[in-house]
Formats: C-alpha cells, structure tokens, sequence
C-alpha cells in the first residue's frame, strides 16, 4: 500500500489568535513504515487528484490539518499558503464525485474536530 500524507498548515487567523504550525518533519518521521509514502500539501486539487488516481491497490490517505467551525470545515491550503476552508459538503461532493473512497484502504485523520469529517468517508 501507498500511505499519501497530505499535510496543511496554513497562515490563518481569526479572534481566537493564529494557528500553531503543525510539525511535518517528526509526523512523517512518526508515520514511516516501511511502506511507500508521498508527501504532498494538502490543497483541494492535490486531495482530488489522490482519489483519481490510477492505482493498482488501494491506498492509505493520512490527512494532518487543522479543523474549524467545530469540525464542519477542514482547513486545507491554497496556492500562496493560505488557508482555504473545505467545507464538509465540499468532502462529500469530491468523495461522490470521484468515488475515491472506494480507493482507499484506511482514512488517517490528525486533527482536532475531525469526527465528522471521518463519519463522511465512512458513509461515502
């Protein structure tokens, strides 16, 4: 199995002051198995093309982000590193439209919230 470890940890700030950023480096070194591993930022269209992709077995998707709106909205990154909000609905949309859950052998979310969003690549 491939684990894809798609990361995001963008300049964000709100009322309640500004995210800490996530430290990558030791959760790759954490996550290393042994198996094959890609390394991407977690933007809309690096998740998209994750669950599009052509593969031969399926893979393990480890998604570390932070959340907002109590988990409703996954926080990803955009082109310049700031924060893009990825709604649930949003997640729901790209999971149907792509079928990727049917590609995925184990969902890893790292995030504060992230119930949620873990019960819609259940039921997807």
């Amino acid at each position: 199995s491939i684990v894809n470890l798609l990361y995001a940890s963008p300049i964000w700030r709100n009322e309640a002051g500004e995210l800490p950023q996530l430290d990558v480096q030791n959760e790759v070194s954490l996550v290393e198995l042994g198996e094959a591993m890609h390394l991407s930022l977690a933007t809309a269209s690096n998740l998209a093309a994750m669950l599009t992709a052509e593969a031969t077995t399926r893979s393990i998707l480890h998604l570390s982000l932070h959340c907002a709106d109590n988990g409703q909205v996954l926080l990803l990154e955009d082109a310049t590193g700031g924060a893009h909000a990825f709604s649930l609905e949003d997640l729901q949309a790209l999971l149907k439209a792509t079928n990727g859950a049917s590609r995925l052998q184990l969902v890893f979310l790292n995030a504060c919230c992230s119930d949620l969003a873990g019960q819609i690549f259940l039921e997807a």
